[in-house]
């Protein structure tokens, strides 16, 4: 890089790291001091607030209370006022005004005295507020409070109004200051140039060209110094070899110097022809000295590069054929490995699938052994239910059999019952008509046969009752004997339906029994099918163990093969990019 570049770099630079940190500064600065401003904003008005809306909130009028707040906010005018409230002692809003939503966002605790009158920093919904609560007090008394929210969005925008400001400012002058620093550095780095210039055909040989001194500062002196060296070099050229001679000298070294432009000149076109792949150039090398011999051997590097491109040429055509029997094989290999990792896919989610119905069989298979353990063991309970059922029936045949004899002896005792009331009532008529023969042989007695009339009486009225006892007794005794028919009826039923109950109750017995059996049979059958299931499902996990060993070194060997495949296209590319590269020249 030149020194007018770094130079210029290096001013610009400088300029640009002081203008970006007086931008931060700045910044930095103007929005502390104006979040200050605006806190002390705040208060200031909330404490104004108070002091309007002290009348409104001690009578209790709403009017006075709006007042207050449209003396804050001045119809308005007043941009940075969100939201403003005035709230009864226990921070019940009385009035508002604003947007009403942030009245819920921020709210300061009113029983703590440190908090209030402190302004509060929140940021809803991507804006950021300023909010200050005061007391409104009179005598010591709090009488409400007063509420002041602001809105940063005008103070962010006077920022940043301020920020772009700052930003194109400091643009404008980085740009006047590129340009002084491009016309300080061309100033001072001219003349540098022109003497480095000087110095360059100095070194050539040339010593007529001097420089044009057009200051007297340091760059003056440097030009001035430079002019009298050439001229101390002239000079003494001149002194040691004679101005003609100088001359011849100058002269000869212009020749030689064209002759080897010439020869370098061809020597150029000579390898442009060789970068384009003309191989069939050659250079003319009849003499001795160094260039010739540099074209002799140029002309052996070009037979040599003919010898190789054509070795080249024969064996990338031979590799492309063998890379392309490797890419088709490899891809046959890549196309069965994805086929083989297909089925082994499928082969695994069938195992898996199998896997999972025995397990679910061995779950099922084990549900079923202990619900037919527990079938049995209710079938056992019920077989002894129905041993002692039977032992029950027989009882009560035992029992109702002895009631029916009971009931039969109960009826024949009834019938001779009845046969001693028949005697009774035919005892009672015969004493009827003996008294009433009685009263009759006591009617002719006259005066002395009325107390025998008396008992006469008397025997005819018992026999009367007698007869008439009679009567219901037998009446009763039809009943019971009713009774005793129908209960001996009932007993015979309910015998016969003892032995029916009790022949049923044999043939649940050996029912129930036989369940056992065959619920016995296939608790040992669902303990075998759980044991081979679990058999089955241990081998189920080993195939899926094992196939997915087998899909795993499948993937793997696609892999392998995809790589090769990859490799093999590789080469194929690098052999077309050598085909392409070696047909460019022309052997």
């Amino acid at each position: 890089m030149s020194i007018r570049w770094r130079l210029i770099i290096g001013v610009t630079g400088l300029l640009l790291v002081v203008s970006v940190l007086s931008i931060i500064i700045t910044y930095r600065r103007v929005h502390a001091s104006m979040a200050v401003e605006f806190d002390d904003k705040g208060t200031t008005m909330v404490r104004i607030l108070s002091s309007f809306a002290l009348r409104g909130v001690i009578y209790n009028d709403p009017e006075l209370q709006q007042s207050a707040i449209q003396g804050i906010t001045g119809g308005g005018v007043e941009q940075d006022v969100a939201y403003i409230g005035i709230l009864d002692p226990k921070g019940q809003v009385l009035s508002e005004s604003g947007r009403n939503e942030l009245a819920g966002v921020s709210k300061p605790d009113l029983n703590d005295k440190a908090a209030i009158g402190e302004p509060i920093h929140f940021v809803y919904k991507g804006e950021q507020f300023l909010d200050v609560f005061l007391p409104i007090t009179s005598e010591g008394k709090i009488y409400g409070f007063s509420r002041i929210v602001l809105s940063f969005a005008a103070h962010d925008r006077l920022v940043r109004r301020l920020l772009y400001t700052v930003i194109v400012t400091t643009v404008v002058l980085m740009g006047l200051g590129f340009i002084g620093a491009w016309f300080v550095a061309r100033n001072l780095v001219t003349p540098v140039e022109r003497a480095a210039h000087i110095v360059r055909l100095m070194a050539q040989g040339d010593l007529t060209k001097r420089i044009e001194v057009r200051s007297k500062d340091e760059v003056g002196v440097l030009a001035n110094s430079v002019n009298t060296l050439a001229d101390n070099l002239q000079k003494s050229m001149e002194s040691l070899v004679g101005k003609d001679q100088l001359e011849t000298l100058i002269k000869q070294e212009r020749e030689a110097k064209e002759l080897l432009q010439s020869k370098v000149e061809e020597f150029v076109q000579f390898t442009e022809k060789i970068g384009k792949g003309d191989l069939t150039a050659a250079l003319k090398a009849s003499g001795s000295d160094e260039l010739s011999v540099f074209a002799h051997h140029l002309n052996q590097m070009v037979e040599s590069l003919k010898r190789i491109t054509g070795q080249v040429k024969n064996s990338t055509v031979s590799i492309t054929s063998a890379i392309s029997q490797i890419l088709t094989a490899t891809t046959q290999q890549s196309s069965l490995g994805t086929e083989q990792a297909s089925s082994i896919n499928e082969i695994s989610a069938t195992v898996d699938e199998v896997r999972l119905t025995s397990e679910h069989t061995s779950n099922l298979a084990s549900s079923v052994a202990d619900s037919t353990k527990k079938v049995i063991e209710v079938s056992k309970t019920g077989e002894e239910a129905v041993e002692e059922s039977i032992k029950g029936m027989s009882q009560i045949k035992d029992k109702v059999e002895s009631i029916a004899e009971n009931i039969l002896a109960l009826s024949e005792q009834t019938q001779q019952i009845g046969e001693i009331i028949s005697t009774v009532n035919d005892i009672a008529e015969q004493s009827n008509l003996l008294a009433l023969n009685a009263s009759i042989e006591a009617a002719r007695a006259g005066e002395h046969g009325k107390g025998f009339a008396v008992v006469a009486n008397e025997v005819r009225n018992l026999a009367e009752q007698s007869k008439q006892a009679t009567a219901q007794v037998r009446s009763i005794l039809n009943d019971i004997q009713k009774a005793t028919n129908s209960a001996v009826m009932v007993t015979e039923q309910g015998s016969k339906e003892v032995d029916r109950g009790v022949l049923l109750v044999n043939q649940a017995g050996k029912v129930i029994h036989h369940l056992i059996d065959t619920i016995t049979t296939a608790a040992t059958a669902a303990e075998q099918i759980v044991s081979s299931v679990k058999e089955q499902t241990i081998g189920m996990s080993q195939i899926s163990v094992a196939m997915g060993e087998i899909k795993q070194a499948a993937s793997e060997m696609q892999d392998s093969a995809e790589q090769v495949v990859h490799i093999a296209q590789n080469l194929s590319e690098q052999c077309n990019w050598m085909n392409e590269l070696v047909a460019k020249y022309k052997i």
